[in-house]
């Protein structure tokens, strides 16, 4: 089966602020690769999906991006000026953001989703996709939530829902949203979680708390829980929404697995991602 992945991918600099894991005190910062579609396609590949990626980096930017992936995937990049750019700034798991550059929004055509079995949107903000993906029709749709309950204000990042949030929520069949970001749907629904499955009883939506783990919440089962491995206490969490989103929807998906044994699968796959990102 193919996905397809929407989204920009970034240029973030990450900064740790002491004392962090490395116990000196001081802070400490990277320059990586970011976003949705950066993340959540080396998971899908990882675990042996086909992937069409759609996005868009600035021209200096290309050859470090497609640097970043498996040769196999299909990679769309649609010119830009500049790249979307973070500063991401985390103390424990507290995370500030700014941001310095923003691309033009990524251009929809009908022709990207051929042979495509279903579509997951990581838009980092509200302006990131053009209207024309959140109009999907006949292919499951899923959408990590981040950056349509949060504005650019210059250079900062304010919670706020889009306009538009609940004419998307129609067409979706999965929703993830880490716990903070679910409250800000609820507020801009005026609902609650019951309200929210009674409206939408065909959305699967993972919430997620970090560390902590999430749940699933659906409106024809119990809510299903699930712990991460204590590993992920001890590395960088940058990124592990992401993969755990992919990793759930390639083994409910993908492998047809039921949501009960997707999410603790999906679970242990983070915990390998950052495990293996930090080794030496």
């Amino acid at each position: 089966m193919k996905v397809l992945v929407a989204g920009s991918i970034t240029r973030d600099t990450l900064v740790h602020e002491g004392p962090g894991e490395r116990g000196d005190g001081l802070d400490h910062a990277r320059l990586a690769p970011g976003g949705t579609a950066f993340y959540a396609t080396n998971a899908y590949t990882q675990l042996g999906a086909d992937v069409r990626v759609v996005t868009r980096v600035a021209a200096a930017d290309d050859a470090w991006v497609r640097a970043r992936f498996p040769r196999h995937v299909e990679l769309h990049v649609q010119p830009s000026g500049v790249t979307t750019s973070f500063e991401n700034r985390y103390r424990g798991d507290a995370r500030s953001q700014r941001v310095t550059a923003v691309a033009p929004p990524i251009a929809f055509s009908s022709h990207l989703l051929d042979g495509i079995d279903w579509v997951h949107l990581g838009p980092l903000h509200p302006a990131d996709l053009d209207r024309g993906w959140f109009e999907l029709t006949g292919r499951p749709l899923a959408l990590d939530v981040q950056g349509m309950v949060r504005r650019i204000a210059g250079e900062r990042v304010v919670a706020e829902a889009a306009p538009d949030l609940a004419r998307l929520l129609r067409r979706l069949h999965w929703l993830k949203a880490g716990l903070d970001e679910w409250q800000v749907v609820l507020e801009a629904l005026g609902t609650d979680e019951a309200g929210f499955a009674a409206r939408h009883p065909d959305i699967e939506v993972l919430c997620t708390e970090g560390r902590k783990g999430g749940a699933v919440l659906r409106a024809d089962t119990a809510t299903l829980s699930w712990t991460p491995m204590p590993v992920v206490d001890r590395h960088d969490p940058t990124g592990a929404g992401d993969v755990f989103f992919a990793a759930y929807l390639q083994h409910r998906v993908g492998r047809g697995a039921p949501a009960h044994g997707a999410a603790p699968a999906a679970a242990a796959w983070v915990s390998r991602f950052l495990m293996e990102r930090d080794l030496p």
